[in-house]
């Protein structure tokens, strides 16, 4: 069977797409005055880095997902998508609340959590009917 995404499930993996290309290319080339732009410290710029090379290849998956628009070939990109953000959203709100991190992760954590709601919508909503 050759079920499509639904076309808010493109949506959302097109700007799922930017908005990890951005953060990635930040993170990945600067990783140092990246941060420092969203007003985070900086303890392990090797870190960061890798954070970004994960979010660009973040991105890429998305990227191809959206392309190719195939239900079944795409639902392990959203899944993982789903749980990266999940996990990354709440790690954040947990140092926001509890480790009285910096405001400066306040729209990450909307940013994330935007993103886990709105693939798990889609994901839970299945394919095009």
């Amino acid at each position: 069977m050759n079920q499509k995404i639904t076309k808010s499930h493109r949506i959302i993996l097109w700007l799922a797409t930017i908005d990890f290309t951005i953060f990635g290319l930040g993170f990945y080339l600067a990783p140092v005055a990246f941060n420092q732009l969203l007003g985070v410290p900086v303890p392990d710029p090797v870190a960061i880095r890798s954070l970004g090379g994960f979010l660009l290849g973040a991105a890429v998956a998305a990227l191809l997902a959206v392309l190719r628009g195939n239900w079944a070939e795409i639902r392990i990109v959203n899944l993982s998508l789903i749980a990266w953000n999940a996990f990354n959203g709440a790690g954040m709100l947990y140092d926001l609340v509890v480790n009285d991190a910096p405001a400066g992760l306040w729209p990450n954590v909307f940013i994330t959590a935007f993103f886990a709601i709105a693939l798990s919508i889609v994901h839970w909503r299945g394919p095009q009917k």
